[in-house]
């Protein structure tokens, strides 16, 4: 847990880029970083962007800080806003144009492998498995590029993360593994502000 621009945020710290792909602040504010489709190539961390952007208060902030930003220099993402009482918002970033649409989730799939493939595939398992945590932990057909829980020559699902906000608290649980693996679970919990 660390405190920016005055408010508290959790989030894990990517050990490479020295940016994060998740977080939440005491607001109930997340924020999550998918891979964008294959494409714009970059060199600039895309985990800095959502640790720039972790204490703001609110998706409407978020968005005029999105509008704001040089994008340039950064592979394709999807960044997904979710804060309580509000839709969803994702902003998608394909190397040259930003797109802000509402988000859709149940669940949200991206791959920067086969795009359409994967999304196919994770979507019959989570018809099979709707329990989010079974449905991470899962290889439907068999461990492959394709499951939830991925797993090819080059790359690997190696964390899952768990949010969850109610009125009075907001609680990040975070497991340093692939889900389909035994690992320790840490979970840290902070009371809920700016409601």
């Amino acid at each position: 847990m660390q405190r920016t621009g005055g408010l508290r945020v959790i989030a894990p710290k990517d050990p490479e880029g020295g940016g994060t792909w998740i977080s939440v602040n005491e607001c109930g504010l997340s924020l999550c970083l998918l891979n964008g489709a294959p494409g714009g190539e970059g060199s600039v961390s895309r985990g800095l962007l959502v640790s720039g952007l972790a204490a703001l208060p609110d998706g409407e902030a978020v968005a005029e800080a999105m509008a704001a930003r040089d994008l340039q220099g950064r592979a394709a993402f999807t960044l997904l806003v979710l804060e309580p009482g509000s839709d969803g918002l994702a902003f998608e970033w394909d190397g040259q144009l930003l797109r802000r649409r509402q988000a859709v989730c149940s669940p949200l799939i991206s791959s920067s492998f086969d795009p359409d493939g994967v999304r196919e595939s994770r979507l019959r398992a989570f018809k099979r498995e709707p329990d989010l945590e079974r449905f991470h932990a899962s290889h439907g057909e068999r461990a492959s590029a394709y499951s939830p829980c991925m797993h090819r020559e080059d790359a690997e699902t190696v964390s899952f993360s768990r949010i969850e906000v109610t009125k009075e608290r907001v609680r990040f649980s975070y497991r340093g593994s692939a889900p389909c693996r035994p690992g320790l679970v840490e979970t840290l919990e902070m009371v809920r502000r700016c409601q």
